[in-house]
């Protein structure tokens, strides 16, 4: 597989995002299992912060310990920001066992209709995974 982590991107593309979390060991073992799924792959870890990159493009997301007096504020999803991320997602095992397995992970399920499974992270921001073959149940 080509290494396109520093692949230039076209004019308009999503370089990156960052996510500031509360607690980085979590959010790296919930995000490195799912990404592990997605395709994507570990970029760079440093004291405060790790990031994973979608080879194809180059776009990657950084996760950020965020500082210590901003730790108790709570991400809310329905006040004004980012509401979510929606990753496409050509899924290998049936629906119903992909969410079984989101729950293991500390996934807490808000829907899973039709082709979607959104859900929310240990850090309460939610996600949403497109299934791109359909509802596999």
């Amino acid at each position: 597989m080509t290494n396109n982590f520093d692949k230039e991107m076209p004019s308009g593309q999503i370089h990156h995002v960052e996510y500031y979390v509360d607690d980085l060991e979590r959010t790296q073992s919930f995000w490195g299992w799912l990404f592990g799924l997605l395709g994507w792959q570990l970029r760079t870890t440093w004291s405060n912060g790790i990031d994973w990159v979608y080879p194809a493009t180059g776009s990657y997301l950084v996760f950020a310990r965020t500082t210590e007096e901003n730790r108790n504020i709570k991400n809310n999803r329905r006040a004004a920001g980012l509401n979510h991320l929606a990753f496409s997602y050509s899924a290998p095992i049936p629906q119903s066992e992909l969410v079984l397995q989101l729950i293991d992970h500390g996934a807490r399920i808000v829907f899973d209709e039709g082709n979607y499974i959104c859900f929310e992270d240990p850090n309460q921001f939610a996600v949403e995974l497109y299934l791109t073959q359909g509802r596999l149940s």
